[in-house]
């Protein structure tokens, strides 16, 4: 059985000059364990000295701000800091302030949401609707999202799920990204997954500076000295820590 390597017919169009790309974020710290290498890769690809030119095809959408990673301590400190980590991340990356979009749904509470009506919020009661709106503003035609081999957290499950029906309805290309699959599939589903869609990234260029993103949402720490994204298993983060990034072609 062959392992799953680069496909470079699924990585091409992620890396396309055509491609505006959204990518949908259940938590701050999920786009950069999952996709930080291809980040890097792109901006290295694209992104000039003092100039953003095809930087301004990547967007970001925040839904929750992972405000109950440290259960006992105050949500609204921990969304401050997990928000401020995520700043420096994007920040570093050369994304624009204008192109990130956080939604400030309730952490962990996403798969107990309908679609429509993913907030009793007034603002974000309809998220679907505002991203719809947000997609078809910034003329949108590809979506990353946690794949749905991320069954936990279950804001995951449910991030994907919007993605692929804003995918359908508006006609935009889907990929699903691994963050915690990595840590919860095991080597044989790894080596039966479908070569045709599925694709290992490379990312051992640019490993070390993905390794400082990480950083950025690691180093910061509560009174208990724990990071503020919670005191994550060692096996995880050593997953994502790993020369490749896993994505797949969904729509």
């Amino acid at each position: 059985m062959r392992p799953v390597k680069e496909n470079t017919e699924v990585t091409s169009q992620l890396f396309s000059p055509d491609a505006r790309i959204l990518i949908i974020a259940p938590h701050p710290d999920d786009e950069i364990f999952g996709l930080g290498g291809y980040l890097l890769r792109y901006r290295e690809l694209f992104h000039k000295e003092e100039v953003f030119d095809m930087m301004e095809n990547i967007f970001i959408c925040f839904l929750t701000d992972g405000e109950h990673s440290r259960s006992h301590i105050p949500a609204h400190e921990v969304k401050h800091n997990r928000i401020e980590a995520s700043k420096l991340a994007l920040n570093r990356l050369k994304i624009i302030h204008q192109n990130v979009k956080r939604l400030h749904l309730p952490d962990g509470c996403l798969r107990e949401l309908g679609p429509l009506e993913l907030s009793t919020d007034q603002v974000n009661r309809n998220s679907y609707s505002i991203l719809s709106e947000f997609i078809r503003e910034n003329q949108i035609n590809t979506i990353l999202v946690t794949h749905e081999a991320d069954y936990w957290p279950f804001d995951h499950v449910a991030a994907f799920d919007l993605a692929r029906r804003l995918s359908k309805d508006n006609r935009c290309k889907l990929f699903g990204f691994w963050v915690w699959a990595w840590y919860q599939q095991s080597i044989m589903n790894i080596l039966r997954m479908d070569k045709r869609h599925y694709s290992l990234l490379p990312v051992t260029e640019v490993k070390g500076e993905k390794l400082k993103l990480i950083d950025l949402y690691l180093k910061e720490k509560d009174a208990d000295g724990v990071p503020w994204i919670g005191d994550l298993p060692k096996a995880f983060l050593a997953s994502n820590k790993w020369k490749f990034e896993v994505v797949e072609l969904i729509l």
